[in-house]
């Protein structure tokens, strides 16, 4: 399957690119081949407004107006990770991809007071030729590591951590019993793999887990969906976040917990007949 994918993949647009631009152009090309080629089945999906409804909380959001450079994540997603953030109140946070700390930024400003976040960042001396897996090459290089969160009142609660995830010295100072984790560094599949399966571990039982760039199409550069679609079937706390390019890990009790209270959102009490199958149609045949 997967060498079928590769003869697929391949052109003389992808051998020309390669040549003339080199292979990170080349991933694109080959990428936006195999996503015409390789349609891929609809994932676990949760509509953004039952998950707002699902886990309300009765208090301001705060989103940063002012810190939008390529590369950050989009509105939607700032509100719907800030929801999460003060339903579920974790005291130990982690982040992979640390970038400029805009997301750092919206952790802190979110989260308890007294909380820690854990945010991973790959040397500042790092290029991104020389880093295994990597995407978004472009932000490597241009990355300005922490400072949209440097001046924050809460930037003594954040330990930047620096170093490359596939080396386990790098994952030995994130504690365990982490309860909310960002995933956002590099979108390749074997880059998203490594840094999902090192966190696990040091989950609690309660932790719920964010990654972004999760994507319906596959290519070299974004692995994510490919990823996650491949756990969904045996993880169904799993799911994408519609409207964005977000995917959600809420434990299954919670998720059912939250479900439960979407319907009670609807005052005319139709929801059952408007959505059927629920808020989690994946799991459920009738609501």
């Amino acid at each position: 399957m997967e060498a079928a994918k590769l003869v697929d993949g391949l052109s003389l647009a992808a051998v020309r690119t390669l040549v003339q631009r080199g292979p990170a152009a080349a991933r694109r090309v080959v990428g936006g081949t195999l996503a015409t080629v390789w349609p891929k089945p609809p994932p676990q999906v949760m509509d953004y407004w039952d998950i707002v409804r699902a886990f309300p909380v009765k208090e301001n959001l705060v989103i940063d107006g002012g810190s939008w450079q390529d590369g950050c994540t989009a509105p939607l997603e700032r509100f719907l990770t800030a929801q999460l953030l003060r339903f579920f109140r974790p005291a130990a946070i982690a982040e992979v991809g640390t970038y400029r700390g805009t997301t750092t930024r919206l952790l802190l400003d979110n989260m308890l007071p007294e909380a820690r976040v854990f945010t991973i960042d790959l040397p500042l001396d790092a290029k991104a030729s020389a880093v295994a897996a990597a995407s978004d090459e472009r932000l490597i290089e241009h990355r300005q590591v922490g400072v949209e969160y440097r001046d924050h009142p809460l930037a003594k609660n954040v330990t930047q951590i620096l170093g490359n995830t596939f080396e386990p010295a790098t994952w030995e100072q994130v504690p365990d019993g982490i309860d909310f984790a960002f995933i956002d560094a590099s979108h390749s599949y074997e880059a998203v793999r490594n840094d999902t399966e090192r966190l696990w571990p040091k989950l609690s039982a309660r932790a719920v887990v964010l990654w972004h760039d999760f994507t319906e199409t596959d290519s070299p550069e974004r692995g994510v969906g490919k990823y996650l679609r491949e756990r969904m079937p045996r993880e169904p706390d799993i799911f994408a976040c519609a409207g964005t390019d977000m995917a959600c890990r809420i434990p299954q009790t919670l998720l059912l917990e939250g479900a439960a209270r979407v319907p009670g959102w609807h005052p005319a009490g139709d929801y059952p007949q408007r959505r059927p199958r629920g808020p989690l149609p994946w799991q459920q045949p009738t609501l």
